[in-house]
């Protein structure tokens, strides 16, 4: 099921409609409370599929992201060197869908940091990312998820709630 959150600077929806593929779209800049949210997430989705018996494959879509802030930027390389080949051992690929330069020079900076980070590979398009996400599944002898398409995705529509509840609020 689908989540939405909005954080201080940023919307983030979590799709995990077609797992093993699970799309994140971020639009915003992210802050401390973001990454948290975002990493505890796909980990739980990625020891769910584990306790299953898959691997996901793990899509970021940070083309309407602003350009993180150090400390999430450092938050991010630690959670990855912390994680440990158990989640890696969970995830059969990883994309980050990257279109602005700046931001691809931020995906170099976190894998000078964290050598996990380099696995990650960097697209410029969701629709690319999706593809090859696909193509990993077929490689690895996964049935394709029913629905999910390169050229037809659309991300879920949060619930129609009233304005102040469109979007969950992180506790804490």
């Amino acid at each position: 099921m689908p989540e939405f959150r909005q954080f201080s600077e940023m919307r983030v929806t979590f799709d995990d409609r077609y797992a093993p593929v699970i799309i994140t779209l971020f639009k915003g800049r992210a802050d401390l409370d973001t990454a948290r949210w975002t990493t505890e997430v796909q980990r739980q989705a990625t020891l769910d599929a584990m306790a299953n018996g898959h691997k996901i494959v793990n899509i970021s879509d940070a083309t309407h992201a602003e350009r993180p802030p150090p400390q999430v930027r450092r938050y991010w390389a630690d959670t990855l060197k912390k994680a440990g080949p158990k989640a890696l051992d969970g995830t059969l690929s990883s994309y980050v869908v990257i279109a602005n330069p700046l931001m691809r020079g931020v995906m170099t900076a976190i894998g000078w940091l964290a050598e996990e980070v380099r696995m990650v590979r960097s697209v410029p398009t969701l629709s690319e990312a999706i593809r090859r996400g696909l193509e990993d599944l077929d490689a690895a002898g996964v049935p394709r998820p029913e629905g999910l398409s390169p050229e037809t995705y659309v991300p879920p529509s949060a619930p129609d709630t009233g304005a102040d509840a469109l979007w969950s609020r992180p506790k804490g």
